[in-house]
């Protein structure tokens, strides 16, 4: 097996944002939770209304964590290559440990890479990193090039490879 990529530092930030995002959706459920108590408590204010409310902060606490669990399964943590096999390992929704797929080389369908630079009066962000398309999935890829090890010669070849096929 080829080792193509493997990225231990990174994703361990992801899972701290992870895991921060349970503990914000938390946070919006007991407010949400809060909010109903304090508008059901008001007669004139209706129980549809109150519940409409509180169910709407919930929804947006939500969609935090929903958002970094789609992005971290889409987030490689390691790519082996075997011949026209990738072993490829991405985060499970929990954050603990790794799942592993495999894919057929034909399945890549490309690749594109993108600078991930930013300026702003204050700061800088240097962050490039490379979406590799999967055939049949919406959402591609997303290879952090911060990673310790990164063969981005082999992953532009087996994007080109994959998508001759």
């Amino acid at each position: 097996m080829q080792l193509l990529f493997d990225n231990r530092r990174q994703a361990l930030k992801m899972r701290v944002f992870l895991w921060a995002s349970f503990a914000f959706a938390a946070l919006f459920v007991w407010m949400g939770w809060m909010l109903f108590e304090e508008l059901t408590a008001d007669p004139d204010v209706p129980l549809i209304m109150a519940l409409a409310a509180a169910l709407a902060v919930v929804a947006l606490g939500a969609a935090f964590p929903a958002g970094m669990v789609i992005f971290t399964s889409r987030y490689p943590l390691r790519i082996e290559r075997d011949g026209d096999r990738l072993a490829l390992w991405t985060m499970p929704p929990t954050g603990f440990g790794a799942r592993r797929r495999e894919l057929a080389l034909s399945q890549i369908e490309g690749s594109r890479y993108h600078h991930g630079r930013m300026s702003t009066p204050r700061q800088r962000v240097n962050a490039p990193w490379i979406t590799l398309q999967v055939k049949g999935q919406r959402i591609p890829l997303v290879l952090d090039l911060q990673a310790e090890h990164i063969d981005q010669e082999a992953i532009a070849k087996l994007a080109r490879e994959g998508a001759r096929d």
